[in-house]
């Protein structure tokens, strides 16, 4: 009996789930899969298991958020330090949640300003606003959890940025510079990142261009249009564009890729790593409610004045596309942060629970 029980064929929920998992997993660096792969796939495998056992195909469906909001953050950070070193086999979960935490407000800060830039110039939209409130109360809830979601990592971030700075000073300056230099191929990493999303805007930009543009717009008269340039001029033109978008981001990577490394580089303590999960608590609220409302506020200008989400003033000439684009990046960041929070919280919680089962004294 038990052994037709172990061969009895798994149900097909749970056979969609461990596939999806395998494909995490094979997304991360070639030790993490060496060590843990295998583990967490058993270990995965029977929560499924028991999740079907207890409330069938629903119960394993349940799995997935947390699957995917926990895995993400760990694949990140484990290939962070697989890039930027590896001090020990594995970061501790504290420590690699917030690394996962800083890079998913990174892309978070990435698409704010980038919906903040479509609703400008904001004199047409603060019309709309006034004659539809729905659409003014969603984008001032957007705006102000964009701005509480900046002072939560400023709250969780600053104190840490001050230990690690504190720590380091006592051998000298040069310890300091050494806690947030980064290495030429680093650098050269970043600078290929930096132009692969350079080009892929501007490659954006023309797309919607060529599809949502007038063929009756006339460009002004001390200026050319793009098909009217020569070919040398438009590439010199498209070269400079991307330079000086690649430039921006290689500098925002850069900031980016020293502060964490200042992270990974510095040691903390359990006290300090506990510290910084309400802020990223904090930071995950703030995130989500700036994803709704940014997504309400599309809803409501396409319901309540759809003449001009259509226009060229408003979401039209393919601005629509371009805020789903931003509304999925801030999804995706917030999952991220949200799936590192709990993951820290759990991480920061066990031992105490360990302890009160009289296991350890």
């Amino acid at each position: 009996m038990a052994q037709s029980t172990i061969t009895r064929p798994l149900p097909k929920i749970i056979l969609l789930s461990l596939l999806l998992y395998r494909c995490l997993l094979s997304l991360g660096p070639r030790a993490f899969r060496r060590d843990y792969a295998a583990p967490a796939l058993q270990d995965f495998r029977q929560c499924c298991r028991d999740a079907y056992q207890q409330q069938g195909a629903f119960g394993v469906l349940r799995l997935w958020p947390g699957l995917i909001g926990e895995t993400v953050p760990g694949l990140l950070a484990e290939y962070w330090t697989e890039l930027f070193g590896r001090r020990r086999p594995m970061l501790p979960a504290v420590r690699r949640s917030m690394v996962a935490v800083f890079w998913a407000f990174v892309l978070f800060l990435f698409a704010f300003t980038a919906l903040v830039r479509t609703a400008d110039p904001v004199a047409p939209f603060n019309a709309v606003a006034h004659l539809h409130p729905e659409v003014a109360i969603t984008y001032a809830l957007f705006a102000h959890s964009g701005i509480v979601a900046f002072l939560a990592i400023l709250l969780g971030g600053l104190p840490i940025l001050f230990i690690s700075v504190k720590h380091a000073i006592v051998d000298g300056p040069i310890a300091v510079l050494k806690l947030f230099l980064i290495k030429p191929k680093q650098a050269l990493l970043l600078l290929a990142v930096a132009l692969i999303i350079a080009v892929c805007f501007v490659a954006y930009l023309l797309g919607t261009e060529y599809l949502f543009g007038s063929p009756t717009t006339q460009c002004p008269a001390a200026q050319q249009c793009l098909g009217q340039q020569s070919p040398g001029l438009v590439v010199l033109n498209l070269a400079a564009i991307i330079a000086s978008i690649t430039l921006g981001v290689f500098v925002v990577l850069s900031i980016s890729a020293s502060l964490s490394l200042a992270v990974l580089r510095s040691e903390f303590s359990k006290d300090i790593l506990r510290f910084a999960l309400a802020p990223i608590g904090m930071l995950a609220l703030t995130m989500a409610t700036a994803t709704l409302a940014s997504a309400i506020w599309t809803i409501r200008l396409w319901i309540d004045a759809p003449q001009f989400a259509a226009s060229g003033t408003g979401l039209g000439n393919g601005q629509t596309a371009w805020v789903i684009v931003i509304v999925v990046a801030m999804a995706v960041s917030t999952v991220v942060t949200a799936g590192a929070f709990i993951s820290g919280l759990r991480a920061s919680l066990a031992p105490r629970i360990v302890g009160a089962g009289g296991t350890h004294p």
